[in-house]
């Protein structure tokens, strides 16, 4: 074995040893996401890996005309970019006053999931991925890519446990903006718009 693929499996090891603690909360989760009864303009579910200075998964939920994001810490927000006006600024409003009162969203959100992925705490320290990137000069992008790719296989590990293979609609998860994704139900990488 060279000294990077060394290298890539002992980070691999580490940030595998902190996501295995979590797997049964994650399969649990996904077994909540996966049996949920979805409205009938429900398509996707797509995962993305955030990482702003801690690694987070956020979920987002497609529907017809918006999308609704169910954040680390339970906050959920509504996008409706493309309609600032439109029918979302009720959705917009009832969330604002629900973070001003410090209460949880009301079930009138055009669809709720009891339980955020994960609270705040990040997947992983990020302190692992500076270990094995420790000279800022030099290329380290294959630490970023080698961690979200561990993130990704015991993700999906954890979704085919819950039973997502037999998941109804579209499923994703990849990395932050990435334009691959892997399928979670085929295991297959593509292009996701």
């Amino acid at each position: 074995m060279n000294p990077r693929d060394a290298t890539r499996s002992a980070l691999h090891s580490r940030i595998l040893a902190t996501l295995t603690s979590r797997s049964n909360d994650l399969v649990r989760i996904l077994r909540e996401l996966i049996d949920f009864p979805y409205p009938d303009d429900f398509w996707q579910l797509d995962f993305e890996i955030h990482d702003n200075d801690h690694p987070q998964i956020l979920i987002y939920f497609y529907r017809d005309k918006f999308e609704q994001v169910l954040r680390p810490g339970g906050s959920v927000m509504i996008s409706a970019s493309e309609i600032p006006d439109g029918p979302f600024a009720h959705y917009q409003r009832m969330e604002r006053e629900c973070q001003e009162a410090n209460s949880p969203p009301p079930s009138c959100y055009p669809f709720h999931i009891p339980s955020p992925l994960f609270s705040r705490e990040p997947l992983y320290p990020s302190q692992i991925e500076v270990e094995f990137a420790p000279d800022p000069e030099s290329d380290n992008s294959w630490v970023r890519v080698a961690a979200i790719q561990t993130v990704i296989d015991w993700f999906r590990a954890c979704w085919i446990e819950a039973g997502g293979t037999g998941f109804c609609f579209r499923a994703f998860i990849g990395d932050h903006d990435a334009s691959k994704r892997l399928d979670l139900r085929s295991g297959e990488w593509s292009d996701v718009e």
